[in-house]
């Protein structure tokens, strides 16, 4: 997730408890709350088409996820577009969920 979604995420999913980073990932920070992994990107407030694959594929090398392994992407927010942006990529098969204007969730598959 970018940044700007992961204070959202945070507080709302740990339940506004104060959360333990792992930083020892160069680049990200990465929390577990609420039985999930979140993995946030440290250099990104925002994501957009143009930023995301990039981080996408650091994340997917740094953490050593294997091929098939099904993540789930998060934006929350102002000016969350990215799913709606990445729609118009076929290569990332996604299906996203929305919940209003500033919220959407879709699940990418490592490959």
């Amino acid at each position: 997730t970018d940044y700007q979604t992961s204070l959202t995420l945070g507080h709302y999913l740990c339940d506004q408890h104060p959360i333990e980073q792992d930083r020892l990932m160069a680049g990200f920070i990465s929390y577990e709350c609420g039985g999930h992994k979140i993995i946030v990107t440290a250099t990104t407030f925002l994501f957009t088409a143009r930023n995301f694959y990039d981080q996408w594929q650091v994340m997917v090398s740094e953490y050593g996820l294997h091929p098939g392994a099904k993540i789930c992407v998060t934006q929350m927010g102002w000016s969350t577009y990215l799913a709606f942006e990445l729609t118009n990529f076929p290569e990332f098969h996604i299906s996203p969920r929305y919940f209003g204007d500033n919220i959407q969730v879709f699940d990418l598959t490592v490959g």
